[in-house]
C-alpha cells in the first residue's frame, strides 16, 4: 500500500516538475494537472504487476527495489518525452536526437531525485516486510 502511494505521489511530482511550461500546440496551455491523473495510473498498474511477479519468484528486496525503480524511471522518461513533444516539438522542428537530448537534460534532476527517493523508500518498505515475515513462527 505504501509503495503504491509513493509511486503515485512521486509520479505526479516528477511529471509536473519536468513538464515544459508554456503553450502547447494542441491544448493552448491547459494545465498539466488535467492529464497527470491518467499518466500516474500506468506506473501503479505496472508496479502492482511487478510486485505480484516478485512475490511468486521470491526475489530479494534489493532486486525488487532496483527493478521497480528502474521501470518507473524509464516510464517517467517516456512521459517527459511525450510532454516535450506536445509542448515544444509541436511548435518547432526538432530531430529525434535533439528531442531526446532536451528531454534528457530537462529530466535529469527530476527523474534522478524522484527515482532515488523511490528506490530508498521501496527498499525500506520491502526490507521491513521481509523482516516481519522472517520473524513469524
Amino acid at each position: 500500500m505504501l509503495i503504491n502511494f509513493l509511486v503515485l505521489l512521486l509520479s505526479a511530482l516528477q511529471i509536473n516538475w519536468a513538464v515544459h511550461e508554456g503553450l502547447s500546440g494542441s491544448d493552448m496551455g491547459l494545465s498539466p494537472w488535467l492529464h497527470t491523473e491518467m499518466l500516474c495510473l500506468y506506473p501503479l498498474i505496472v508496479t502492482n504487476m511487478l510486485l505480484l511477479i516478485f512475490k511468486k519468484r521470491k526475489s530479494g528486496y534489493l532486486t525488487q527495489a532496483t527493478i521497480l525503480s528502474t521501470t518507473v524511471c524509464i516510464y517517467w522518461l517516456l512521459v517527459n518525452y511525450l510532454n516535450f513533444s506536445v509542448y515544444v516539438t509541436s511548435w518547432s522542428t526538432f530531430s529525434v536526437s535533439e528531442t531526446w537530448m532536451h528531454v534528457g537534460l530537462r529530466s535529469l534532476l527530476p527523474v534522478v531525485s524522484c527515482g532515488l527517493l523511490l528506490f530508498v523508500s521501496v527498499c525500506f518498505s520491502l526490507r521491513r516486510s521481509f523482516n516481519f515475515i522472517a520473524t513469524l513462527p
